[in-house]
């Protein structure tokens, strides 16, 4: 398995207002909404974390469930970034 670090939402992005009230509005934080929308994508994800209370918040994250509303807001914070670039992908470009 290849870790690919940074997947999509960066600490950059986990700053984004978006992510901010919509975590607001489910009393949880970011990384948690970041979380819950790609699971709702059916996508999968490996949260790397050695803090207890990050791996808490992190599995917190999986009773979350989003509005269509708040799924296409997330959606649209689309920057045209690739979320996964590994090294040993081709040239897409």
């Amino acid at each position: 398995m290849t870790r690919i670090p940074n997947p999509g939402f960066g600490t950059f992005r986990l700053k984004d207002e978006v992510l901010k009230a919509i975590a607001a509005n489910h009393d949880a934080n970011p990384a948690q909404i970041a979380l819950a929308w790609i699971q709702a994508r059916d996508l999968v994800t490996i949260p790397s974390s050695t803090s207890a209370g990050h791996i808490q918040s992190n599995l917190a994250a999986f009773d979350i469930t989003l509005s269509d509303e708040e799924m296409a807001r997330i959606a649209e914070l689309d920057c045209g970034e690739r979320i996964a670039d590994p090294d040993f992908a081709p040239a897409w470009d």
